[in-house]
């Protein structure tokens, strides 16, 4: 997230899924196919191993949460699926 920037916090569900949402206005995900890899980091300017995100995919991948990540230059969003079941 930006300095001083909203970071917006949503729990709905639907009719399969509970979702919970984390969006921002920060900058692009420039590759978003990558962000959950292990030592992946696109800005190397701030601290960091790039261990947190890949930590967060391992947890969900064990527990069946599906990931969406939607990154433009209005904001990024991951959200989170959580089976109802």
């Amino acid at each position: 997230t930006k300095e001083l920037g909203t970071i917006i916090i949503s729990i709905y569900d639907n009719a399969s899924h509970f979702i919970f949402e984390i969006a921002s206005n920060s900058t692009i995900i420039k590759e978003p196919q990558d962000v959950f890899d292990a030592y992946k980091r696109e800005n190397t300017i701030k601290d960091g191993l790039g261990l947190g995100l890949n930590l967060v995919k391992t947890i969900c991948d064990e527990e069946n949460i599906q990931i969406q990540l939607i990154s433009d230059k209005e904001i990024t969003k991951f959200k989170y699926y959580f089976p109802r079941s």
